[in-house]
């Protein structure tokens, strides 16, 4: 699968079974040999022609393609990551955001398009969503519908200028309503440099997870996890500090090896040299697998093995 990054997650009021994977697809490039964001030749990882790929699946192990979500014509121009879906109820259309650095190489934040379905195709809202801190270059991202508030409110958390934060939505989920919540000073959560961000909720308390800045790199990332009793905060850091990066004691091994070596001052390298990532990967998404017999909620991470994993 040329699959990376993007959201999985099942639909209940679609009955149909399936999880619905919205997910960036490279080509068939060639990773660079040695830091993961070198510029190769034919810019692996940075071309403009990404697609937004949908793909199904009845169990998470069997995965069929079918559709890309909109054509790269009828989306701003740009290099396309990390794209997330959402369900709105209010106006019965599936959201989909993506961010993108704009052909003059600057982030450009967030477009937003909607369908009546998961399988698309999407039509283009929003070329850049009015995020608050959009002028700050605005990078990873992801959304939340609070399945707790009857008025189905959404978030977007996100990282500009190395930094976290959460803001509310207006009830379209196109546009910011400039409500942030407090996440610490100047409503930012505290650790810098960080990107990769999930929001999920778990029984009655909503968590917050991401890491330090990994541009495709090969050591992987860390997981810092804050908790709160509503989206509003506020957000408190878990002990036990970072869940991933631990020391390169042996311990952490590879079952795929490519010739990309780590990239220094990022992912688990960005405070200890010596550190690594119990994962080897980079934090993408948490996905809800719903037991039908017993009714029970897993709740499985999943992360992109930049230079440690084939497609």
């Amino acid at each position: 699968m040329d699959a990376h990054d993007g959201s999985i997650q099942r639909f209940p009021h679609l009955n149909d079974g399936l999880y619905y994977y919205h997910a960036m697809s490279y080509g068939m490039c060639h990773e660079p040999k040695n830091y993961g964001c070198d510029q190769t030749a034919d810019h692996c990882g940075f071309q403009q022609t990404h697609n937004i790929s949908i793909w199904t699946s009845p169990d998470l192990k069997s995965w069929t393609y079918r559709a890309n979500a909109i054509a790269i014509h009828k989306r701003p121009a740009g290099v396309v990551f990390r794209p997330h879906l959402v369900y709105n109820p209010n106006t019965k259309l599936f959201v989909l955001w993506w961010n993108y650095v704009g052909t003059n190489g600057q982030y450009a934040g967030y477009a937003a398009a909607t369908s009546p379905t998961p399988l698309g195709p999407f039509t283009l809202q929003v070329s850049q969503v009015n995020i608050t801190r959009g002028k700050g270059g605005a990078g990873d991202f992801a959304l939340f519908v609070d399945p707790l508030d009857p008025t189905h409110s959404a978030y977007a958390i996100y990282s500009a200028a190395y930094w976290m934060s959460i803001e509310k939505l207006t009830p379209d989920y196109l546009a910011s309503t400039g409500i942030v919540s407090n996440t610490g000073p100047h409503d930012l959560f505290p650790d810098y440099f960080v990107e990769a961000p999930v929001i999920f909720l778990r029984g009655r308390t909503y968590y917050t997870l991401y890491g330090h800045c990994c541009c495709f790199c090969e050591q992987g990332s860390g997981i810092m996890v804050y908790t709160a009793k509503n989206m509003a905060g506020p957000w408190t850091r878990q002990s036990g500090g970072d869940l991933a990066c631990r020391s390169a004691d042996g311990s952490v091994l590879r079952d795929w090896i490519f010739e990309g070596i780590p990239t220094p001052g990022q992912g688990c390298l960005y405070n200890n040299s010596k550190t690594v990532s119990v994962t080897r990967s980079q934090q993408n998404y948490v996905v809800e697998v719903l037991d039908e017999e017993t009714k029970q909620v897993t709740f499985l991470w999943t992360g992109d093995r930049w230079q440690q994993a084939p497609d």
